[in-house]
């Protein structure tokens, strides 16, 4: 979370309003690449890894990654590949990114799947250190140290930082990571080959049907709800670039984007809990599945809650001390997307725990709708008052969103995910 906002308040005050607008546009776009390209496999493995064959004997979830890093590659190359070659005229005219840039947005893209994929599938071998240093939607922690250095160290010597230039770092970081990605996922293979060696025993259920067509048709389904998610999160920063000028594009998303660090920890938490939502729903093991997801999302609020609020009541000057003095204006915008995030935190992980308890119509359904609201209500909102009117549109369809999958993952998992009152109780009984 530190060297985000950090390596963001630094690109602010580097670049002007205009180029800085421009630059979170193509990030945004580039995590869209990335969606597509892992093709729904970075929720798919733990439920195939960590929850269905769980316990298998190498040599059978040994093919069963082969699988899975099959269909990956296939689908990033498609993806980026394909898209470039396809729609990156398309994307330049309605974003305002250059041909470089474009070009710079789909290669990264590609290589920001491949981080998170290399991080799911330690996250499947219960390697959350390791996993950790590679987790992000932009890039992990080791990604964005060496992101933020490059760039200081060329503003250091002078040189003139742009958004294509901000945009090759950001490449050459996630292409320098990759190595050490595979490097850990290796040894965390081993460890398992080791553990197993120890204990032979598989398993009831481990994996040793599940072929290609299982495979492309859990990731797709998921894939159609992380696309719809995307929608609902991230069409926001689309729609600014393409319908107010560059000026309050830079104002609405540098806004946007900190706000969203606000929630980082609730983030954290359902990636270090994900793998153990999909193995103790699959053993029937509810009332300490309830305990986990409610103990989570309760250190989650003690943490998140009050640094909104002070967000809140303080908006104009932390934006200012962050950003620099024309960001400052945007303490209205802050105030009204907090509202949302303070309801997307005590909802608690209930999206994740319908996706890996199999709950996969209920959620496109919620998100097919939610995501059509935010581009219709969105669209209206900002064509008749800017991007104030934008930010309440994208609360109002945040709230609507969160309260209506918190609802339905009691009502079909049997499980509440929001704070417990007694939060001291549930966090004696975790493991």
């Amino acid at each position: 979370m530190g060297i985000n906002l950090a390596l963001h308040a630094f690109l602010a005050r580097e670049l002007a309003p205009r180029d800085y607008g421009i630059l979170v546009v193509g990030i945004n776009t580039l995590m869209f690449i990335s969606t597509l390209a892992m093709g729904g496999l970075n929720q798919s493995i733990l439920k195939f890894v960590a929850g269905s064959a769980s316990n298998a004997a190498p040599d059978r979830l040994r093919s069963l990654l082969s699988k899975l890093a099959s269909v990956w590659l296939a689908m990033t190359l498609l993806i980026t590949l394909g898209g470039w070659l396809l729609f990156s005229k398309y994307v330049g005219t309605k974003l305002g990114l250059t041909p470089r840039m474009v070009l710079l947005v789909f290669a990264c893209g590609g290589a920001l799947s491949l981080e998170q994929i290399l991080a799911v599938f330690l996250r499947s071998f219960h390697a959350m250190p390791s996993a950790s240093l590679l987790d992000g939607r932009t890039g992990g922690g080791v990604t964005k140290t060496f992101f933020l250095g490059t760039c200081f160290v060329c503003s250091i010597f002078g040189m003139s930082l742009s958004g294509a230039w901000a945009l090759t770092f950001l490449l050459t970081s996630l292409l320098f990571v990759a190595p050490l990605g595979l490097w850990l996922l290796r040894n965390a293979w081993q460890k398992y080959c080791d553990d197993f060696a120890k204990d032979p025993q598989e398993a009831a259920s481990n994996g040793e049907g599940v072929g290609f067509g299982n495979i492309l048709q859990l990731s797709g389904s998921l894939l159609v709800t992380q696309v719809l998610v995307f929608l609902i999160t991230r069409s926001d920063v689309w729609l600014a670039g393409s319908y107010v000028s560059k000026d309050d594009t830079a104002l609405y998303t540098g806004v946007r984007w900190l706000i969203l660090q606000t929630i980082a920890p609730l983030q954290i938490l359902n990636v270090a809990i994900s793998s153990s939502i999909a193995q103790l729903y699959a053993e029937g093991r509810k009332s300490e599945l309830q305990a986990m997801l409610q103990s989570s999302t309760s250190l989650c609020s003690l943490i998140t809650l009050p640094v909104l609020a002070i967000m809140a009541l303080f908006s104009e000057q932390i934006l200012g001390l962050l950003y620099g003095p024309f960001y400052a204006a945007g303490s209205s915008i802050l105030i009204v997307l907090a509202i949302g995030q303070a309801i997307n935190c005590v909802t608690g992980n209930s999206a994740q725990t319908l996706v890996l308890s199999g709950k996969v119509m209920a959620i496109f359904v919620v998100n097919f709708i939610a995501a059509a609201l935010q581009i219709v209500l969105g669209w209206w909102a900002i064509k008749n008052h800017g991007i104030y009117g934008l930010a309440v549109a994208t609360t109002i369809v945040t709230i609507v969103q969160c309260v209506a999958i918190w609802l339905l993952a009691r009502v079909l998992t049997g499980v509440w995910t929001h704070p417990t009152l007694t939060p001291w109780k549930a966090f004696k009984s975790m493991k």
